[in-house]
């Protein structure tokens, strides 16, 4: 059982020190296929010692948990650790702005998911997604970096370092430090990153903007790459921005009169390693494609992506499509999830049809109780001259009316009577008179108008009798005349 974390649930008077000393607040591991490095520092992203050489290959991404598990077995990292590997799966995207204007994270989520896979050709599926927005000369289209991991792996590493004490911070491709290397200057400067499969351009080209990016996947495309690089480079020439170049591979060559910093010397790695210490640490508004917990790719925003507006565009845009619906088993079982949201929304729809129909028969039987139409109609068009007529006939000379409420579904005529039976006989009246007119009568509430305690016959005493509409069920067949 690892104690660490156990020990981390301690209060900080009663926690046991580390016997190799205190924990620094920031560790970075640069992990190489050959090999990987490691560097701590302070909450100020300043070197505490020096970089550690970590001996355990790492030939691709399933690897990575293993060179995790190796890299902090003998001393754990600090409280929070920035892993930098240069196997990362990243990319330059581009949207049209119309496409993305005003959306929210999860729609812009969709579409760069999208770009994507019409880029690779392979599902995002499962995957852990970070991106940023970056700068763009184009202003009809906006530029994106984005970089993405297994989500199942990073979950695994998520929890290793947990175990560790300690907290992953993100997971990010080496390439793209916002900062020139060789010396400080200021913009506009440019920067060419060679790496092992990827070639990283960026450019800064005023104080305070987001860097350009444009990433030059290698495998496979040399001189397609040595093409869009050139470009690049045309785009961005050095009689306007002052230029270097980063070496951690070689497959393209690289510019030689440029100022060059090679992570294969024990200087350049610690200048570099060391930058990115301050930059991680410190959290300036850098644009950085950060794979972190708070940028999970979800199934069900891919699918959506995928059996939505954008399956056209798939179409269209690779013939592959339906090759890559049939391998992708998950896809086919969220679009039958979809489908059955769709039929049950359609279910009760017809249910709720179905009940609007009931209530009309309820409503056509009361009608053919009541008789004829014609006579119900003229009933209901005489009732309120009705009732007025029985207010005014059934009173006795014993009553005054003061008050007539009309409302819906309870009318009430109130007033003031010098004998304390009178309501009730008005009341008695009033039931007989507008019962075949579908109106309930109901008891008089009576209060004295007086305060002499002289029993409750003292008068006079003030009324009110509520009347209820019984609609057409309380109606009596029969003409009104």
């Amino acid at each position: 059982m690892e104690i660490t974390p156990l020990l981390a649930k301690l209060p900080s008077a009663v926690r046991p020190r580390w016997p190799w000393g205190r924990r620094s607040a920031h560790t970075l591991l640069y992990v190489t296929r050959t090999q990987s490095f490691r560097l701590d520092a302070n909450s100020q992203g300043e070197a505490l010692g020096e970089i550690e050489a970590v001996e355990k290959l790492c030939e691709g991404a399933d690897d990575l948990l293993e060179v995790v598990e190796h890299a902090f077995r003998a001393r754990p990292p600090g409280r929070r650790l920035w892993l930098l590997y240069e196997g990362l799966e990243t990319h330059s995207l581009a949207l049209p702005a119309a496409q993305v204007h005003g959306v929210g994270a999860a729609a812009l989520t969709q579409a760069l998911c999208f770009e994507i896979e019409a880029l690779t050709g392979a599902s995002v599926v499962n995957r852990q997604l970070g991106y940023v927005l970056t700068t763009s000369p184009d202003e009809e289209m906006r530029s994106y970096w984005a970089s993405l991991l297994p989500q199942r792996l990073f979950e695994r590493l998520e929890k290793e370092v947990r175990g560790k004490g300690a907290k992953l911070a993100a997971v990010l491709h080496p390439g793209g430090i916002p900062l020139p290397l060789t010396q400080a200057v200021e913009p506009p400067w440019r920067r060419v990153e060679y790496w092992p499969e990827v070639v990283i351009c960026l450019a800064v080209r005023r104080r305070g903007e987001p860097q350009e990016v444009l990433v030059i996947p290698t495998e496979g495309l040399t001189r397609a790459a040595e093409r869009e690089l050139a470009e690049w480079l045309a785009d961005h020439p050095g009689s306007v921005f002052w230029g270097e170049t980063l070496r951690a591979d070689h497959k393209l060559t690289p510019n030689a009169e440029e100022p060059s910093l090679d992570l294969g010397s024990a200087e350049g790695l610690t200048r570099w390693l060391g930058a990115w210490a301050k930059v991680l640490a410190q959290r300036e508004n850098y644009a950085l494609p950060l794979v972190q917990a708070t940028a999970r790719v979800e199934k069900e925003i891919v699918y959506l992506v995928a059996s939505g507006v954008a399956g056209l565009m798939i179409v269209a845009l690779h013939a592959g499509w339906q090759t890559y619906l049939k391998r992708d088993y998950e896809s086919q079982i969220q679009q039958l999830e979809a489908i059955q949201k769709q039929m049950d929304e359609y279910n009760q729809g017809i249910k709720a049809r179905n009940e609007r129909l009931a209530a009309a028969d309820k409503t056509l039987a009361l009608l053919e109780q009541s008789g004829s139409l014609a006579g119900v109609v003229e009933k209901l068009r005489r009732r309120p001259a009705r009732l007025l007529a029985a207010l005014a006939l059934a009173r006795s000379p014993q009553i005054v009316i003061t008050e007539l409420e009309i409302g819906a579904p309870t009318w009430a005529v109130g007033g003031v009577s010098v004998d304390f039976s009178a309501p009730n006989a008005y009341a008695g009246a009033l039931e007989e008179a507008l019962r075949p007119l579908g109106i309930k009568v109901n008891p008089p509430a009576k209060a004295s108008l007086q305060e002499n305690p002289g029993g409750e016959n003292r008068g006079p005493w003030r009324f009110k009798i509520e009347l209820g509409d019984l609609s057409l069920g309380g109606m009596r067949d029969g003409v009104v005349r």
